[in-house]
């Protein structure tokens, strides 16, 4: 069994069918595995981190691990009434938000992008949730492979930045969009991977291993 997390690149968000076409279903279908994506479209990397860690403490081991770690500047935001809500640059846009019913979120995504983010608070948040999800998978023998959404809040930012967790033996995942040339619209459908990028990272993951 194959377990896989992230968000909606892994979820296969506007796949006309992802639980057949996404990459996820592909590499398991090719090592004849079992396939288990907890995956949700918006999740950031706090939240990879923590469902990721619940699913093994609650299922234990698995065959494999594949984490795919989200925009470095999504970040968690936890209402009154207890809700947890991921938020981003993208939950500022209020005639989106109006549509998709998330209003809610457009206060405190102004306020925390305006009053507190940048740049390196999302460094040093995708360097820490690395180590810890690092560690983590390490210390319970779990076999893992890393792999990021990418662009320029992605892999480049670390060359950008100089984060307080520069100390730790980094390794940059691959990223998802430096497999597929957005320039190249036969890779997306919209802003997500199309069926025929979902192959590209699906070979890329299996010549990978």
């Amino acid at each position: 069994m194959i377990f896989y997390n992230g968000c909606s690149f892994t979820a296969g968000t506007e796949l006309k069918n992802p639980e057949e076409h996404r990459y996820s279903r592909l590499v398991s279908t090719h090592y004849n595995t079992d396939e288990v994506n907890i995956s949700e479209s918006g999740r950031c990397n706090d939240v990879i981190l923590r469902t990721t860690i619940e699913w093994f403490t609650k299922n234990g081991n698995c065959d494999l691990a594949i984490i795919q770690f989200s925009e470095w500047d999504r970040v968690e935001w936890v209402g009154k009434n207890g809700h947890r809500w991921n938020i981003g640059n993208g939950t500022c846009n209020k005639k989106a938000n109006a549509e998709f019913r998330q209003e809610l979120l457009t206060e405190p995504s102004e306020s925390y992008y305006k009053y507190y983010h940048s740049p390196t608070t999302s460094a040093d948040n995708f360097y820490r949730n690395w180590y810890l999800m690092k560690l983590f998978l390490e210390s319970i023998n779990q076999k893992y492979l890393f792999i990021q959404m990418g662009g320029l809040r992605g892999s480049k930012m670390c060359q950008d930045v100089k984060s307080a967790w520069n100390f730790v033996d980094f390794e940059s995942p691959p990223a998802i969009l430096d497999m597929l040339p957005f320039i190249e619209r036969k890779y997306f459908c919209g802003t997500h991977p199309s069926e025929i990028g979902h192959q590209v990272i699906a070979r890329h993951i299996i010549l990978r291993r």
